[in-house]
């Protein structure tokens, strides 16, 4: 027997090793490729199994070509085994039969009215029924498919969805509501005319009742989208409150300002017209009421002076150098004290329009006049106080004085305005024209109307806070110019023997 060195016998054994290590590796890798197969073939399967769905292309194809399975029937027509065409033709006798049928009684106390199909502007969407139909059983995956397909077996009916407009229903049931509802009432304020003092006579809010068109169409909608055509709805009105409570009312009817200007301080401001003039303006401004955001206008309010319509001649300017009666002389001195007060409401009240005589008036400061005329010069003025605006006027013939109070929306707590006017310059009083009259005696001369100095005025309003001036409240409001007038006078140049005119 021949001996093996040992350092053999090691590599022997050695390379034996070796072997079976790579045998053993490609038996365990044989053995993952097959788990790895193995388990992707269990997922293909539970995909195509339970999530899988047909393609848009696929259904769509399905919904062209395809035919409904038996057991399928729409708005309770059996369309089984037809196409989606044949079912289209099939059903539609149904649903307009169904559209027919549709009845919503609105009941309320004795009162009935029952709306059709038309007043709800019923529309029916009959291809997304068909549609749903036809993919029953075949858009899902196959599980839920086979169980699709296996409910068909006991029949499975599909509706045609009746749906209203809003817009129609919402106008069918405003008609309803105009007869049912009732809109809230506010609480108001009214200016006393007949009073000797500004005061008003208030009246309590009244609730209303609102009907709720909204939840109407909701519960219609969901009825007929579970198949009831045929309804009974007896509407809950809706207590609905005023939007403000008398408290509220009373807070916004309180003195804002007032002015005061006299006329006996002269025979001519006295003058028994021009005093009827002033009372009836004073009545007629008396209780005008000015809307948040409205513009009020003197001349339209007061409406024209004429003889005719009540307003005797009495002295007014006229071609802006002199004196003539003319209808509702006087009645400046009525816009005047309306305009004084107003100033003295504060910025919220603006002036549109505005025009100071030819000259000075007696009866207040330079450049705090306002002249009107009927379709001439007129005051307006336009409330931005976010309150109404009331206006009381009085012309006290025992004093010979009149005030205008203005109401609405308090100014903040304490505060007031001052109104004055500064002149700048005066401009020196021409000296008058002379005409000659032949037709007049020699000597004999007569003035036809004065000449006047003229004045640039400054208006300014500082605003007070409990009486005491507050710093960087003073506005420049505006500045005036009146012209200095030339006045004429007439020179008789005849003879002496001329009678005097």
């Amino acid at each position: 027997m021949r001996k093996v060195p040992v350092n053999a016998k090691r590599a022997q054994h050695t390379a034996q090793n070796s072997k079976r290590k790579r045998l053993r590796k490609l038996l365990s890798t044989l053995r993952l490729s097959a788990l790895i197969g193995i388990t992707a073939f269990i997922i293909i399967l539970i995909i195509n199994t339970f999530v899988a769905r047909p393609s848009k292309q696929a259904l769509a194809k399905i919904v062209s070509n395809g035919e409904f399975f038996d057991g399928i029937t729409v708005n309770g027509i059996d369309v089984g085994s037809m196409t989606y065409d044949e079912a289209k033709v099939a059903v539609i006798p149904a649903v307009e039969k169904a559209i027919q049928e549709v009845g919503i009684s609105i009941v309320y106390n004795n009162h009935l009215w029952l709306l059709t199909a038309s007043d709800l502007g019923i529309s029916a969407d009959i291809d997304a029924a068909l549609i749903k139909a036809m993919l029953y059983g075949r858009n899902g995956n196959r599980s839920e498919n086979a169980q699709s397909q296996k409910a068909l077996e006991n029949g499975v009916d599909f509706s045609v969805e009746l749906t209203p407009d809003r817009d129609v229903f919402s106008q069918s049931l405003s008609a309803i509501a105009e007869q049912i509802a009732t809109a809230p009432v506010d609480p108001s304020a009214e200016p006393d005319v007949w009073a000797s003092s500004p005061s008003f006579i208030y009246t309590e809010g009244k609730p209303g009742y609102s009907f709720d068109s909204e939840a109407i169409i909701e519960q219609v909608i969901t009825a007929l989208s579970q198949g009831q055509s045929v309804q009974t709805i007896k509407p809950e009105l809706v207590l609905t409150q005023p939007t403000k409570t008398l408290d509220d009312v009373k807070s916004a009817t309180v003195l804002r300002a007032k002015y005061t200007t006299e006329y006996g301080s002269s025979s001519t401001l006295r003058e028994t017209n021009r005093i009827a003039n002033i009372l009836k303006a004073a009545n007629l401004l008396r209780g005008a009421v000015i809307a948040d955001g409205e513009e009020f206008s003197f001349n339209e309010h007061i409406g024209p002076r004429t003889e005719i319509g009540g307003w005797p001649p009495a002295p007014g300017i006229v071609n802006g150098n002199t004196y003539e009666l003319q209808p509702g002389g006087g009645i400046c001195q009525v816009s005047t004290t309306l305009y004084n007060a107003l100033l003295r409401c504060g910025s919220e009240i603006e002036i549109t329009n505005r025009k100071h005589h030819s000259w000075p008036s007696s009866y207040v400061s330079y450049g705090l006049d306002a002249t009107v005329s009927t379709g001439g010069p007129d005051l307006a003025f336009k409330n931005n106080t976010g309150s109404p605006l009331y206006i009381f006027a009085y012309a006290d013939n025992n004093s010979y004085k009149m005030t205008v109070y203005i109401y609405g929306a308090p100014l903040e707590e304490g505060v007031s305005y001052k109104v004055y006017s500064e002149i700048d310059e005066t401009l020196p009083k021409p000296s008058p024209k002379t005409e000659e009259r032949s037709d007049w005696p020699k000597g004999y001369s007569e003035v036809d109307y004065k000449s006047r100095e003229g004045y640039i005025v400054t208006v300014y309003r500082q605003k007070l806070l409990n009486g005491e001036a507050v710093e960087d409240g003073l506005e420049i409001l505006y500045t005036d110019k009146y012209r200095a007038i030339t006045g004429l006078t007439y020179v008789g140049t005849g003879d002496a023997s001329l009678p005097k005119p």
